[in-house]
Formats: structure tokens, sequence, C-alpha cells
């Protein structure tokens, strides 16, 4: 399956980032269905549709990180290679996301071979992008959608494909899918050109990468043509594999360029970002000194802030003494006025001196209250004990004069 991976694009149609600024979101059409692309690809919705519409979903979004002089920090395209020890397609970019939902909705489209719009059905796809991990390739996004290059490439491996005709000559190597699976989609910088005009924005394989695969994909074709004509004799297979040879070394060539300039960029690339970080770590040294003063300065004021607290705490407990004896004077003075409470009391009764020492008023004043009303009542029980024995010395008197009259009548 390997040797069968289908690169192709598509545009970002929103941006948008999260509020904690840890990552962004980009929705964007992944490319249509039911037509050819610049490279000769007709995607259709075959019996497991679902299924590979669905294959999008949780794999990532990756893109290559280069820097110039010329164009400053940019993406290049899928960076593809083959290795040639085992034959296989390889890849040199990083997962910087994760695509999170894919749907389809039908759009007016101008496909690659048309000269007018019609209506087809586009996969649209939205990824995540952990801008706070990837904080370079975050501003080259930003950047790009900006100036409206913001592009994306899918990468494809159909499961079953078709050769097929076209009246259309223009069309390269005409063939169909309908049994695909996506394994990801990779970011493009602005100078790719697209697959999918109008609704995408990259070729098969992106950049300085397309010569190298094109070459083997030469190769291959090249290789299966010598073994279909082994009957046309040794003497041609000779000749051509000598042409392959010198083909195979001419592509090692090229690869070895490429790896090198490729390798410069990474170089101005790491060289970037070593100066964004030494900027960034003498920006934090800077805030660590300046924090440093200020808790210096704030531990000298506190120091010297608890000093006049401890003095002001003194004297408010001096104060509140003073005012403590003057109330328990003022505490005395109404307890005993009326004479209902004796001085004395106040020092024998503990009732009262701890009434006293808390300055409890109220419970001074029900005391003294309770007191006041004792002494009505006993007043009121002399009173009443005074006028009875009155009365009945009234009436002792009363009978003593008249026994006398009587008496002194006879």
């Amino acid at each position: 399956m390997e040797d069968n991976k289908i690169l192709s694009s598509s545009r970002i149609m929103e941006l948008a980032e999260s509020e904690d600024g840890l990552y962004m979101t980009l929705t964007g059409q992944l490319c249509y269905l039911d037509d050819y692309n610049a490279n000769g690809i007709k995607l259709l919705k075959g019996e497991r549709f679902d299924e590979n519409l669905n294959s999008l979903v949780e794999t990532p979004v990756v893109a290559k990180y280069v820097w110039s002089e010329d164009n400053g920090s940019d993406f290049s395209g899928h960076e593809a290679y083959r290795d040639w020890l085992t034959g296989e397609i390889r890849f040199g970019t990083e997962a910087i996301g994760v695509h999170q939902k894919v749907w389809v909705e039908d759009k007016m489209v101008k496909p690659v071979f048309s000269d007018t719009e019609k209506m087809l059905p586009v996969v649209m796809y939205q990824a995540k992008i952990w801008s706070d991990r990837f904080p370079n390739f975050a501003n080259v996004i930003r950047k790009l959608y900006a100036q409206g290059n913001l592009g994306t490439s899918w990468e494809l491996i159909p499961n079953a494909i078709k050769q097929e005709q076209s009246d259309i000559t223009a069309i390269p190597n005409p063939r169909s899918s309908d049994d695909w699976t996506l394994i990801g989609n990779c970011l493009l910088g602005k100078d790719v050109i697209g697959a999918y005009e109008g609704t995408s924005k990259v070729t098969n394989i992106a950049t300085a990468t397309s010569v190298q695969s094109e070459i083997a994909q030469a190769l291959k074709e090249d290789m299966d043509k010598l073994s279909e004509n082994k009957k046309d004799g040794s003497v041609q297979m000779e000749e051509r594999l000598k042409e392959l040879e010198s083909q195979l070394a001419e592509a090692v060539k090229k690869l070895s360029e490429y790896e090198n300039a490729n390798k410069d960029a990474e170089i101005a690339s790491l060289k970037e970002e070593l100066e964004n970080l030494k900027s960034e770590k003498a920006d934090i040294e800077a805030k660590f000194v300046s924090t440093t003063e200020k808790i210096e300065s704030l531990t000298s004021e506190i120091s010297e802030l608890k000093e006049y607290k401890e003095k002001y705490d003194v004297i408010e407990a001096e104060k509140a003494e003073q005012e403590k004896i003057v109330k328990i004077a003022e505490l005395k003075e109404m307890v005993v006025k009326g004479g209902f409470v004796k001085e004395s009391e106040l020092e024998t009764s503990e009732e009262l001196k701890t009434m006293l020492e808390n300055c409890d008023e109220n419970g001074l004043k029900i005391f003294r209250a309770d007191r006041i009303l004792a002494s009505t009542e006993i007043a009121e029980v002399n009173s009443k004990k005074d006028k009875t024995e009155k009365r009945e010395l009234s009436e002792t008197n009363n009978m003593k004069k008249s026994f006398m009259d009587e008496f002194l009548s006879k």
C-alpha cells in the first residue's frame, strides 16, 4: 500500500483561536468528489463511503516548517521521498494537530478540467492545531491565512483504483477510486500549485520532492515494461538496464542535492527558533530580576509596617485598659446609685466582680433592677403590716372606750 499513497490538496476556509491560546481550529474544504483533480484522480462514493469518509477523523495534520531569506518562514509540502533501501514512501513532515470532524456539503465548484461551475459533493473537515506546543508553525499558519495562501493537501491510499478513458486529453492518466482511506492532511506553503482549482491549492507531491517522485514513478513504469518485453532479447534488456542504472544514479544525485538543501533550510529554521528562545529567556530573566527587586522592597516595607503595627497594638491596648477602668468606675457608680446595692458588695460578690470585669452593663442593670423590685416588695409588706396594726389598736381603744362609757353610765 505504501507505493499507492496519493497526495492532493484543499483550501482553509476558516481559522479560529481558543481563548486560552492553547490551540486553533481550522475549517476547510478537502476536495470535491465525482470529478477529476489535476492529477487525474476522481474519488467516488462507493459502498463503504461512510467508512472511507470517516477515516480522516483522528488522523494527523502535518506540516514542514522552512525558512529562507527571501520569503522568511513558510511551509513546504508533503516532503515525500522514497526510501531507496526499502522502496517505501516516507514523509519529512511533523504532526502538529488532529482532525476532529468530517462531513459532505453540496457546493458550486469549478472542476479543474471544466470551464463552468457545477454542483458537486465537497468533503469538509474541522481540525485542531496545537498552537501553544508549536508556536513557529502557528505563526506561519496565521501569516498564510491572512494572505489567503493557506491550503492543505490530503494523503490518501486507494484500496481499489480503476483506469479510465476520457475525451479530455489534458487529464493525465485518468483514474477513479470508490474505496479509499485518508491517512492525513498536510499544510502547504504559499507557492505550491493546486490540484483542485477553486477549492484547493496543491499538486500531487509538493515542492522540490516532485522531481524525485516523478523519477521514482518513471523507474517503476520502465521496470514493468521491461518485465513485459523480456521476450525481445537479452541485448535490449541489457541496454535498458544500463539506462535504468543511469536514471537511478541521477535520481540519487538529485535526492542528495535536495536533502542538503533541505538541511540548510532546517538549520536556518533552528537558528531562528534558537534566537526566539534566547529572546524569550532574556525577557524572563529581566522579569525575574524586576520581580525579585519588588519582593525585596515589599519585604522591607512589610518589616517597617510590622514595627508600626506592634507600637500601634501597645498604644491601643493601653487605651483600651484606660477606657475599661473608666467604664468600670461608671458601672460601679450606676449600680450603687439609690443604695439598693451596697458598695461593699462590689468587693465581696463574685457575681458582681465578674460582671464589672467584663463590663457587663446589661447584667449589672438587671442585678440592680432585681434589688429595686425586692426592696419595693419589702416596703409594701411593711406598709400593709403597719396599717393592720393601727386598725387593730384603734378597734381595741374603741372597745375600751365603749366599756367605760357603759360602766360610768350605770
